[in-house]
């Protein structure tokens, strides 16, 4: 809309509403609907709308290293945590104690058939019937398990029964029955691919997709392909150094997403990073990184930022939690274990998380457009009646701050505006309480001639 002496600039897209994050494109030339920067807001139908708090479900007093949900024949659901050299569960609504490693690396669990749940780390093999747990001396010891069919397989820095080290192997076990106590038996000693490459074929994570194990090394994508492990061959799917960060990778649908040191990849018939639209907050230096997905969408850490992406819209949001450590997915939930021992469910508490969100920029280029602002238009969903909105310019990279309201039943603000020319302007909002963000937009008078 254009009026004598007067530019109305839409920051977001009328027809489309709000889009998700783009982090690396410049905030000038961005697409209609995308922002550069946004911080615990969700995306959908054009709306960009605060997410709730987080509800803590337990505080274990050592970093949460990994979780696991045992769906039991019964109906039982128990969450296993890890924190610190500790295992506990959830069972009831009370945690207790399982089992104590040697130290605070991760294990594994697998399993959950015959009614029990079966653990791997570097300091052995177990079982676990949800009362005792056995230590199976015949076994590996590894980093990593998985459940194909009825076979476990296991991997990275893998040490065989003998002490026989080999961080490139996968073995499998014999099958997996109720009465599995030894994986060496019979046939069973030869149950293993050494992935050898030129470079390091160290194996980095372990997945199944679409009836084949998936391989990660640090420099190769491999897969076990065959209808049972007497008939697995090896094939080579991506060559390079764009492999999973220990074992963050899960699978959906038909493809494999996963966590590289350049961020969020998929793969299918290559690997792929797709995560350069979130580039502004993956850190690749984290402590931390996790992976997850609920209902299609993917939710991970490097550290304390989390990336979320959902597969059907594509659409990007980033979320902070401090402290976040591991996350994972059970039951339409989404749990996060912190540095601190507490876990929590996202967005399962009540109240909103601090949120803020930057407008794309508009750039006028051409001196003869410098412009002198006169108004923002902010419109909002009006269900949020009381919450309080701060609202900030930037001109030409200096932040100058507007003032707040209240949202009310009007559905829209107009806050007027006093500034000298300037070249370059963005629009930050931010608050701590629900808010629905439709649209803003800034109306200024155009420099014509030396006038304004």
């Amino acid at each position: 809309m254009i009026v004598r002496g007067k530019w109305n600039d839409s920051l977001i897209d009328r027809t489309f509403g709000f889009q998700g994050i783009m982090t690396n494109v410049d905030p000038a030339f961005l697409p209609d609907g995308f922002v550069p920067e946004s911080t615990n807001l969700h995306f959908e139908n054009g709306l960009a709308s605060t997410i709730n708090k987080d509800s803590t479900i337990g505080t274990l007093g050592a970093p949460i290293e990994m979780m696991f949900m045992w769906n039991r024949d019964n109906g039982e659901n128990i969450l296993f945590a890890q924190a610190g050299n500790i295992l506990y569960k959830l069972e009831g609504g009370t945690w207790s104690s399982v089992h104590s490693f040697s130290n605070s690396e991760a294990c594994s669990i697998s399993g959950g058939f015959f009614d029990s749940v079966y653990i791997i780390h570097p300091d052995g093999f177990f079982k676990y019937n949800n009362t005792t747990v056995t230590q199976i001396s015949s076994a590996p010891k590894a980093k990593y398990l998985l459940l194909w069919q009825t076979y476990l397989f296991a991997g990275g820095s893998l040490v065989e029964s003998d002490g026989t080290v080999a961080p490139f192997r996968v073995r499998w076990s014999p099958f997996a029955d109720a009465s599995l106590n030894d994986w060496y038996s019979g046939d069973a000693v030869q149950n293993f691919v050494d992935f050898r490459t030129t470079e390091n074929s160290n194996i980095n994570g372990l997945g199944v997709w679409n009836r084949r194990i998936i391989v990660f090394t640090k420099d190769s994508i491999e897969e076990l392909a065959g209808s049972k492990p007497s008939q697995f061959i090896v094939n080579t799917i991506y060559k390079g150094k764009l492999t999973a960060i220990n074992n963050r990778a899960i699978a959906y649908y038909d493809y494999v997403y996963y966590l590289s040191e350049d961020g969020l990849c998929i793969m299918a018939k290559d690997a792929v990073t797709i995560g350069d639209i979130y580039k502004k907050y993956w850190n690749n230096n984290a402590s931390s990184y996790s992976l997850a997905e609920n209902k299609g969408v993917l939710y991970g850490n490097s550290g304390d930022d989390i990336l979320v992406y959902n597969t059907l819209s594509k659409m990007y949001e980033h979320y902070f939690i401090q402290g976040a450590n591991t996350i994972y997915s059970a039951n339409e939930k989404i749990y996060i274990g912190k540095t601190d021992g507490t876990i929590v469910i996202l967005g399962e508490g009540s109240g909103s998380k601090e949120w803020t969100i930057t407008t794309k920029e508009i750039d006028y280029k051409n001196p003869a457009l410098w412009k002198r602002t006169m108004g923002i238009d902010i419109v909002y969903d009006d269900g949020d009646i009381g919450s309080s909105v701060d609202v900030t310019a930037i001109y030409d990279g200096n932040s100058v701050f507007v003032g707040s309201f209240t949202v009310d039943s009007n559905g829209y603000v107009h806050l007027p505006l006093s500034h000298g020319l300037f070249k370059k302007m963005q629009i930050k909002l931010s608050g701590n309480s629900a808010f629905k963000l439709k649209l803003i937009e800034v109306t200024s008078k155009v420099k014509r001639k030396g006038g304004v």
